[in-house]
């Protein structure tokens, strides 16, 4: 697959004018979404300049007030409004992400309102056995890349309980693993995040039924943590070659959050990109050359994680 593929090959005359069309409706959102944050902003900085001159009068309590009462009015009203406007982002999905997917490969369908469901990311053993969480999500890609079964979706996972956070945010891939096994196999990132507080405990601790196993190469130990139903199945899954690969797809998206998890045959891909990448800016002109090529570079770091771990290759344990 060329990376540097025109994506003037998407944007055709018929589809310019289908996106011109929609315009209107997304200069509105933006245009409201402006003057709800320049109000609540306005509100905030007088009753902040009356408090350090006054001390704390009632008219700062009155204006402090008044910013809650238009940040939660606002948001009814975005609500409300973006409610009868926002389709303009499902006509985008229609008209522009099946183009862009089809540069990817032939054999590929796309369901936008449909996402991987919770059970899957549950077996995927990514998230710790005992940690309550909901996922939503949305744009399932689901085909053959490579001749490898593959399925990616937008998701949203979060904890809930006392100690409600994002786990994750970003796309979440299952693809058909080249090696026949039973048993489970987690890469977690060795990083810490300060955006991210309890994070790494509560994924790597928590419920967790696989054991921590030290890797014995220092190079992939500084990027992977590792989780294991048992100390063979990691090693036998965790070759060297196949550890050199997981470091060249780690090393080439440094900037991303990426987790692999390895459960009865079949490899998970967490990309925690902090966004969805299927929908278009609401800052930007939806005929916008840049952000349908960010798409497509988002989506092609996902699939060519078929090639560069060689997923295709045919192993004779693996029927």
């Amino acid at each position: 697959m060329n990376k540097n593929i025109s994506i003037d090959s998407v944007l055709d005359k018929d589809l310019v004018q289908k996106l011109e069309s929609l315009e209107p409706k997304r200069v509105k959102v933006n245009l409201i979404m402006k003057w709800i944050g320049r109000i609540s902003l306005s509100l905030f900085i007088i009753s902040l300049f009356i408090y350090f001159k006054d001390g704390g009068t009632d008219l700062f309590q009155i204006l402090l007030i008044g910013c809650v009462v238009v940040g939660v009015g606002g948001a009814v009203i975005y609500n409300l409004y973006t409610a009868k406007h926002l389709p303009y982002i499902d006509k985008y999905k229609e008209y522009v992400v099946p183009k862009i997917i089809s540069l990817i490969a032939d054999d590929l369908s796309y369901r936008p309102m449909q996402h991987i469901n919770e059970s899957r990311v549950a077996s995927s053993r990514i998230i710790a056995g005992n940690s309550n969480f909901k996922v939503n999500g949305s744009d399932l890609i689901n085909g053959n890349y490579h001749g490898i079964p593959i399925m990616l979706s937008y998701l949203r996972a979060r904890s809930t309980g006392e100690e409600s956070s994002t786990l994750f945010d970003g796309i979440f891939l299952v693809a058909d693993f080249k090696k026949d096994f039973k048993g489970s196999v987690i890469l977690l990132p060795n990083i810490t995040r300060k955006n991210k507080p309890g994070f790494l405990s509560r994924m790597m601790s928590k419920g967790r039924s696989e054991s921590y196993i030290q890797l014995e190469d220092t190079e992939f130990a500084k990027e992977y943590i590792c989780y294991a139903s048992d100390d063979i199945l990691a090693r036998y899954i965790l070759s060297f070659s196949f550890k050199d690969k997981l470091l060249e797809y780690r090393k080439r998206y440094p900037h991303f959050f990426v987790i692999f998890s390895f459960i009865d045959g079949v490899m998970h891909l967490v990309v925690d990109n902090k966004r969805n990448p299927f929908t278009p800016s609401l800052q930007k002109p939806l005929t916008d050359k840049n952000q349908m090529k960010s798409l497509f570079d988002e989506l092609m770091m996902v699939f060519e994680v078929v090639e560069v771990l060689e997923l295709n290759e045919k192993i004779w344990s693996k029927e």
